[in-house]
C-alpha cells in the first residue's frame, strides 16, 4: 500500500482540507473538507486530486440563480443530471459519473441550464424524464430525449435498440414509426422470440391494435401467435 499523501491545509477549488477523516468500506481515505460556503463533508483524496470534486455543489446553484431560471420546473431535472454525473457524493454517482457517463460541456457551467432548456425544450408532462438513447454514452443533445418511464422501461430492456434495413432505433422510436405499440414489439421479441424483421413488419392483430402504448407486457392475451 502506498504512502499516504497528506492533504491537510491544501485547497482544491472551494474545498479546504481540514483533517484526515476516516476510510470508507473500499479502503479509500476520506478527508474532512470545508467548502467556502461553510458546508463540511468527507471527500476522498483521489477525487480531490483528480478534480472530480471541487465544491459541495453550491457553485452550481450560484451560477444558475444568476440567469433567473433556477425556479423553472425543468431545473431540478437538469440539476439531478449534473449531480449524478459530476458529484462523487451523489447517491447515484456510481451508476453514472463513476462509470464514465458524463455531461456535454454545452450543458455545464454558467450557461449550462439555459442551453439544456434550449436544446431539450419544455418537458411534455410531469411523467417525462430525460432519457439517453444509448445508455453507454453520456448526456448530450444528440443522445437525449424526453421519455415517459414506460418508454424508458422498453428502451432499457433486452433488444432495446433494433436495426432493420440499416436503420437503428429504440423500441419506442420504432413503435412511433411503424404504428405498433411498444408492449407488442417487446412481446414479439422477448415472449414469442420473433426475429426482428417479422416483429417490426407484421401487422398487429386487430384486437391488439386497440391496446394503448402504456399497457404492461404481461397484460397481453394468451394468444401465443398474434400480438
Amino acid at each position: 500500500m502506498g504512502k499516504l499523501i497528506n492533504l491537510e491545509g491544501l485547497r482544491f477549488g472551494k474545498w479546504l482540507v481540514i483533517s484526515n477523516g476516516q476510510s470508507n468500506k473500499k479502503g479509500k481515505v476520506l478527508w474532512k473538507c470545508k467548502c467556502d460556503c461553510g458546508t463540511e463533508r468527507l471527500v476522498s483524496g483521489g477525487n480531490l486530486r483528480q478534480g472530480l470534486s471541487s465544491s459541495c455543489g453550491c457553485t452550481i446553484v450560484e451560477n444558475n440563480t444568476k440567469h433567473g431560471l433556477h425556479k423553472h420546473p425543468v431545473y431540478p431535472v437538469w440539476q439531478a443530471m449534473i449531480q449524478r454525473c459530476t458529484n462523487p457524493n451523489s447517491q447515484n454517482f456510481h451508476r453514472y459519473g463513476g462509470r464514465g457517463i458524463g455531461v456535454s460541456d454545452r450543458w455545464k457551467g454558467d450557461q449550462g441550464f439555459p442551453n439544456f432548456l434550449s436544446d431539450m425544450g419544455e418537458r411534455p408532462t410531469k411523467n417525462h424524464t430525460i432519457e439517453r438513447r444509448n445508455n453507454n454514452e453520456g448526456y448530450c443533445p444528440e443522445n437525449c430525449s424526453w421519455e415517459t418511464r414506460n418508454a424508458q422501461y422498453y428502451n432499457r430492456s433486452t433488444n432495446s435498440r433494433l436495426t432493420l434495413n440499416g436503420e437503428t432505433l429504440t423500441i419506442t422510436e420504432w413503435a412511433a414509426k411503424i404504428g405498433i405499440s411498444p408492449p407488442n414489439i417487446y412481446a414479439r421479441l422477448n415472449k414469442l422470440n420473433w426475429p426482428i424483421e417479422r416483429a417490426l413488419t407484421e401487422p398487429p392483430n386487430k384486437k391488439y391494435a386497440r391496446r394503448k402504448n402504456h399497457d404492461a407486457p404481461g397484460s397481453l392475451s394468451s394468444d401465443k401467435n398474434s400480438p
